[in-house]
């Protein structure tokens, strides 16, 4: 947890504020029968307090799941691929994925790489609320 006071002074008037963040993530993790995996759990928490300005500050929570599974059908090369959900309580839900492939050549001194992935697409999320600054 972290924890700052941003503070800002206007003119004569002092305006105190306190940004919290808050982040955890568990994961498990194992192997079975080639494969090495993992699953998770995360969360996280946002907010900022204005205490002398009504109606100005937000809180954001954002629970999380995610998975990944590591296979190697021959010891050079490696195949991964892994999903997450997350859940923003002002924009929906976003799952994004990925795929890996590398393979080891050259003696394996070289490893060969390729990569997708995919990202959230805000504006396709639906808002759920909005914050309110009513100043």
């Amino acid at each position: 947890m972290t924890s700052a006071d941003l503070d800002r002074t206007f003119g004569e008037q002092r305006i105190p504020s306190t940004q919290t963040t808050i982040f955890s993530e568990q994961a498990f993790t194992g192997d079975a029968n080639g494969h090495q995996w993992a699953l998770g759990v995360a969360f996280q928490h946002d907010a900022l307090r204005v205490t002398a300005v009504p109606g100005v500050g937000y809180t954001y929570n954002v629970p999380g799941v995610f998975a990944q599974d590591e296979f190697s059908p021959v010891d050079t090369v490696y195949l991964t691929g892994g999903l997450r959900s997350d859940d923003f309580d002002t924009f929906g839900r976003a799952t994004t994925g990925r795929a890996t492939a590398a393979w080891l050549v050259a003696q394996r001194s070289l490893k060969l790489r390729a990569s997708y992935g995919t990202a959230p697409v805000w504006s396709r999320l639906s808002r759920k609320s909005s914050t309110s600054w009513n100043i």
